[in-house]
């Protein structure tokens, strides 16, 4: 999946591309911002320490809304890779597993749904 944002006004284009998305989207929400969006509203956001070493993340879940989603990766900082998720009813599991990020390192929670 790609994303383009282009901002006209302030003559500056960010264009964050994830290679390994390959996915078009074809129809239903989508968006891409840092505070209210449209598209999918994200809620309930947990993040679960790993049980044996807890200065690292084990897993991220959320609400997704609406619960049509059914591909779902994040990024918790700009330098992170993206991380596949599972979806269910509108519930989102990330297991980080072996590419267990620091809570130090953790600067965002960008998500890419579709």
């Amino acid at each position: 999946m790609r994303c383009i944002l282009a901002s006209l006004f302030a003559g500056v284009i960010v264009i964050p591309i994830a290679p390994a998305l390959t996915s078009a989207h074809t129809s239903g929400p989508a968006g891409e911002g840092a505070a209210a969006i449209s598209g999918y509203t994200i809620s309930q956001v947990r993040y679960t320490p790993d049980a044996s070493d807890p200065r690292k993340l084990a897993s991220v879940s959320f609400a997704i809304d609406p619960a049509q989603a059914r591909t779902v990766n994040v990024r918790l900082s700009a330098g992170d890779d993206w991380h596949s998720c599972s979806v269910a009813s509108g519930q989102v599991d990330c297991q980080l597993s072996a590419s267990e990020p620091t809570i130090a390192s953790l600067t965002a929670l960008d998500v890419i749904a579709s």
